[in-house]
């Protein structure tokens, strides 16, 4: 009973969120009854909340994606061609009849074979072996789309942040320029001055209009690309999602480049699947030379074809002659010349991989020079000119253009030191994808061909 009114209160509290009662009690009880919905995930929550920051969005795009479960799907698959590659082909039973004994005063003339092909030692081995590795490099594959999406999911997440913090800081600046056009207007007014500063005042209000609305517009672009990224369909149906964090932290660049190249050789799943490619291609190569060897066809027959009892029982083998040797020759050749491409793309990826965790560190230090440089120099100097601009002008000092450039070197600040802090969370993001790890998380990205045996320890 505890049960029923768990599924009854969950079912119905769907229908009451979706508006189904609105269709009739009986239409909200059967689905609270037949159709419940499920509890949310952990991920799905997140949507809900307060805030969205960097890391949820990561973890919902990499909960949702349709990519991911391809990959997965396709790695699945993959991993079921081992068993099959190891196994024996079928056995083959095979009956014969000769029609006319039928009908004949002879005895009836039939024959009952079972074959079963056997492959030369150790093909299978090889053959199952290949198929385990193409599957680890399929795992390799799905594991760099992880890092590749959620480095997408950061790169969409500083948008957003950049976005909202600068329609925010626009609002403000148009709030001030509000207060500046109102004191010059009561100065005209007063005949103190000029209508010319007041009208200043309302051209820079209009500047300002103008760039909310280029904002919004870059908003819904990323808003449509966050929702592509989170598999989120509906259009104007979908629940908005949450805004970001108010403000992001400073962060620091402190790296050791070796150790980070090391870590990004010895984790990125890129480097795995190939190296777990070129081992199958050195397994292949191994196989492309037993082919020279025949498999052996064993047989056992039954047979009342012939007179003598004795002799209807039969045992036999068959064996295919290796005589194209011109064929063989050339799949080893072609197995060969496939694994030393394999040898070059690696090493032409170790060398981009470097290349790209150097670049990364180097992208993650000045982003946070800069925000550093903003939090410490810029703001503070751009908020005490502001300060004394107004004062001024309040005390007549000063004139209006003064306030309104100090107030856009302030916005300009403001907005650049948002944009330096999620600069630099991109730029770890970025440095954490690089090196192997899961953007946001102090964790490295499994390598499955760790606790194997290496390619090269197989033909040594």
């Amino acid at each position: 009973m505890p049960f029923l009114r768990k599924l009854w209160a969950s079912g119905l509290a769907a229908c009451l969120a979706s508006g189904l009662w609105a269709e009739g009690p009986a239409r909200a009880i059967e689905v609270a009854i037949l159709h419940p919905r499920p509890p949310a995930s952990d991920t799905d929550r997140a949507l809900r909340g307060p805030v969205l920051d960097a890391d949820d969005l990561a973890a919902l795009a990499l909960a949702r994606s349709p990519r991911l479960k391809a990959a997965a799907a396709f790695q699945q698959a993959r991993g079921e061609r081992a068993v099959q590659e190891r196994s024996w082909m079928d056995p083959v039973l095979s009956y014969a009849l000769a029609p006319q004994s039928l009908s004949s005063e002879m005895r009836t003339g039939w024959s009952l074979r079972l074959e079963q092909s056997i492959p030369f030692p150790g093909r299978t081995s090889l053959r199952g072996r290949a198929a385990e590795l193409e599957a680890a490099a399929a795992g390799g594959d799905r594991r760099a789309l992880e890092l590749a999406i959620a480095a997408e999911a950061y790169e969409l997440y500083a948008d957003y942040y950049g976005l909202a913090r600068e329609a925010e800081l626009l609002e403000k600046q148009g709030e001030l320029l509000r207060a500046l056009q109102a004191s010059a207007l009561a100065r005209h007014q007063a005949g103190k001055a000029s209508r010319g500063p007041a009208l200043m005042a309302e051209v820079e209000l209009h500047h300002t209009h103008h760039g909310m609305l280029k904002i919004a517009g870059r908003q819904a672009e990323v808003l449509a690309r966050m929702d592509a990224l989170l598999d989120r369909r509906g259009g104007a149906n979908l629940p908005q999602l949450p805004p970001p964090v108010a403000e992001l932290p400073l962060l620091s660049g402190a790296e050791n480049e070796d150790e980070a190249v090391k870590e990004a050789l010895r984790s990125r799943p890129e480097i795995a699947a190939l190296r777990a490619r070129r081992g199958a291609a050195l397994t292949r190569v191994d196989l492309a030379r037993r082919e020279r060897f025949p498999d052996l066809m064993f047989m056992a027959e039954q047979s009342t074809f012939m007179e003598e009892a004795d002799l209807r029982f039969a045992l036999g083998v068959s064996v295919a002659l290796p005589l194209r040797f011109a064929r063989r020759s050339a799949m080893v050749r072609e197995s060969n010349d496939e694994a030393q491409l394999l040898h070059y793309e690696l090493a032409a990826a170790e060398a981009a991989i470097t290349g790209e965790v150097r670049r990364a560190l180097a992208d993650l230090h000045s982003a946070c020079d800069v925000a550093a440089n903003y939090a410490t120099n810029i703001l503070p100097t751009a908020r005490d000119w502001l300060d004394s601009a107004r004062l001024d002008y309040e005390a007549g000092r000063a004139e209006l253009r003064e306030v309104i450039e100090a107030a856009r070197h302030l916005h300009e600040a403001e907005f650049g030191r948002h944009e330096a802090l999620a600069g630099q969370v991109l730029a770890r993001a970025r440095l954490d994808a690089a090196r192997g790890r899961m953007p946001g998380r102090a964790t490295t990205v499994p390598v499955p061909l760790d606790s194997t045996p290496s390619p090269e320890s197989d033909h040594e």
